[in-house]
């Protein structure tokens, strides 16, 4: 089964992770300060805010630990 990254060079692959990991990382805090807003906004209002301003990143997430598990393959090939 080939993967997305099999094309890409050892070199290239290694900084692409850990960028992508920087991005994860991101992801998740802005994820966290979402859901804070959630149960504010929950208890306040009844609504989680973060689904009508679209400051959820659930999406985003997913597909960043997609491509961190696609870069690992890669690099492990490398090694």
């Amino acid at each position: 089964m080939a993967g997305a990254y099999d094309n890409l060079s050892c070199k290239k692959a290694r900084p692409m992770l850990e960028q992508e990991r920087q991005t994860l990382s991101a992801l998740e805090s802005q994820q966290k300060s979402a859901q804070t807003g959630d149960a504010i906004g929950v208890f306040l209002v009844l609504i989680p805010v973060s689904s009508l301003t679209g400051a959820d990143r659930e999406g985003a997430i997913a597909t960043s630990k997609g491509k961190i598990l696609a870069l690992e393959a890669r690099v492990q090939e490398c090694s």
